[in-house]
């Protein structure tokens, strides 16, 4: 009921909460119809998509991401990629590797604290689209707790 809500009310639609939750719907889709279609791939960065993943991440040269990886070789390969190229996009990027025991959601969940600046808060939608675009399902971006660890926390757990 998105659509309708925003023919009622077409500047409400405009508000980043707005679009934000309209994204989460429209990455949730693809993610159903990924899953439907049986056990899941190993996820990778494809060097097709990473051309226009820098260059859509390129606009918010300087953020700063935390990024939390999982152990195990299929989380820390796709970390790796990432990282490669968020640094080419002139992304700031602290990488911290944890035990895949520890509170480490599945899959790749993006945080932006809700206390963030604008630019932070743009750059964490301007994340997920990248990678939903590149074809790497992501969750989020989810509100953090106000004055969390990181302003802008991207978290790669197991499948």
């Amino acid at each position: 009921h998105i659509d309708d809500s925003a023919k009622l009310d077409p500047q409400g639609d405009e508000a980043r909460r707005v679009q934000r939750l309209r994204s989460k719907a429209n990455r949730g889709l693809v993610q159903q119809e990924l899953e439907s279609k049986g056990a899941p791939g190993r996820r990778s960065l494809r060097p097709q998509a990473k051309t226009s993943f820098v260059e859509a991440l390129a606009a918010s040269k300087g953020q700063a991401l935390r990024l939390v990886c999982s152990r195990g070789a299929e989380p820390s390969h796709l970390c790796d990629q990432l990282v490669a190229a968020l640094t080419s996009a002139g992304w700031a990027v602290t990488r911290e590797t944890v035990a895949t025991d520890a509170a480490v959601p599945h899959g790749v969940l993006i945080e932006v604290a809700t206390d963030a600046d604008d630019a932070t808060q743009a750059a964490a939608d301007v994340l997920a689209g990248a990678l939903e675009a590149a074809a790497v399902p992501a969750r989020g971006p989810d509100d953090a707790a106000p004055g969390a660890d990181a302003p802008l926390r991207m978290t790669i757990g197991a499948q």
